[in-house]
């Protein structure tokens, strides 16, 4: 189930996926350039941390 949400999230552009190829495999995933800057300003209608 997480793999079907990262791999939508990447598809909109939210999330990149890095493949490492070793054994055993590895794959890291990390917000985009656009989606952490999003994600750290705060949400609309709530108050900036203080």
């Amino acid at each position: 189930m997480l793999t079907v949400i990262l791999c939508g999230l990447e598809r909109n552009g939210l999330v990149e996926r890095e493949i490492f190829v070793e054994m055993p495999p590895r794959v890291q995933s990390s917000l985009t350039p656009l989606e952490a800057r999003r994600s750290a300003s705060p949400a609309r209608g709530q108050p900036a941390a203080r």
